[in-house]
């Protein structure tokens, strides 16, 4: 407590452990956000590395400011981008993970995601 000073952290890698608790369902709903975005250039677009992806297909939304806007049903090994200027209208820009099995999920799944960026440019 008392810390008045901003700290910035890089992150290069998050686990995340799910597990199943007596028969419920798998389920992913991961957020990402940035919070200072350029969001004023001619070109704004989201861009995903992927790896080794599961079986299970894993969407990413983006947030317009009252609702999630579907951008990927599934991403595939590789690059995977998106024009977003219509959604980057602000510093904050959020994004999700979701998987596309809401229900009955009893397999857990795995999704290798390398990287996550914003690529913007005039």
């Amino acid at each position: 407590m008392g810390d008045a000073s901003q700290d910035t952290w890089q992150i290069d890698i998050a686990l995340l452990h799910v597990w199943n608790v007596q028969g419920e369902a798998y389920e992913l709903d991961l957020e990402v956000q940035w919070t200072d975005a350029d969001f004023d250039e001619n070109n704004e677009e989201l861009c995903i590395f992927g790896g080794v992806m599961g079986a299970e297909d894993i969407m990413v939304d983006v947030w317009n400011g009252s609702s999630w806007i579907n951008v990927f049903t599934d991403l595939n090994s590789g690059w995977n981008n998106v024009t977003v200027s219509s959604y980057l209208t602000s510093p904050i820009f959020t994004i999700r993970f979701t998987d596309a099995d809401k229900t009955g999920d009893l397999t857990q799944d795995f999704w290798a995601i390398d990287a996550t960026l914003l690529h913007i440019w005039s």
